[in-house]
């Protein structure tokens, strides 16, 4: 009985450790490449549009809002500036703007100085994680009050966030291959006694 509880109990280390290492890839994995990078619609995401100005040229600035949740978990919130040909579309290359709101919803403002010079204002956002000067022919002027968290901050946390997680998957990986080399052992050992003897 105390034998059958053992391999119970190392088959469920088993499996737990794979779960683990499949968390920790998933984590790493989203460290690396953001969830939604360039506020496509998903199945956890709910967009909220804000108006679009344009200029005597045909050029439009579109944003948008993005709310994520996964399961009981608020995943935050991200706001995009686009600008493109009004008979175009927000793309990944059209994409000028990102921030992360981190809690703070102030008003974006977008206008056109003229036919080529966009300007963007807000008084606090979360965290830059996209920001360009020009795009074709427009320029771009920015004027942010506050920013939150630094990319320099940022850098350093998911610095830190992976190393831990590497720790961590070295950690499982140990276990995994430790617990399935005794697994195997377990296996082998009664056939080598179960040998006739005369």
């Amino acid at each position: 009985m105390a034998l059958n509880f053992g391999k119970l109990a190392r088959y469920f280390l088993l499996l737990l450790s794979t779960l683990m290492i499949g968390v920790v890839l998933y984590l790493f994995s989203g460290l690396l490449l953001p969830m939604d990078s360039f506020g496509e619609v998903g199945d956890n995401c709910v967009r909220v549009d804000f108006p679009s100005v344009q200029n005597s040229t045909g050029d439009v600035a579109t944003s948008h809002r993005m709310d994520c949740s996964y399961g009981i978990a608020h995943g935050g919130a991200t706001t995009f500036v686009y600008v493109h040909k009004r008979d175009a579309v927000d793309s990944r290359r059209s994409l000028v703007f990102r921030y992360d709101n981190l809690g703070d919803f102030a008003p974006l403002q977008l206008a056109w100085d003229d036919s080529s010079k966009l300007r963007i204002s807000i008084s606090e956002v979360g965290e830059i994680t996209k920001q360009v000067d020009s795009i074709g022919d427009t320029k771009i002027d920015y004027s942010i009050g506050r920013v939150k968290v630094s990319s320099k901050e940022t850098l350093s946390w998911k610095i830190h966030v992976a190393e831990v997680l590497f720790a961590l998957l070295i950690l499982l990986s140990g276990i995994f291959v430790l617990t399935a080399r005794s697994l195997r052992k377990s296996r082998v050992v009664p056939a080598e006694n179960s040998a006739p003897t005369e």
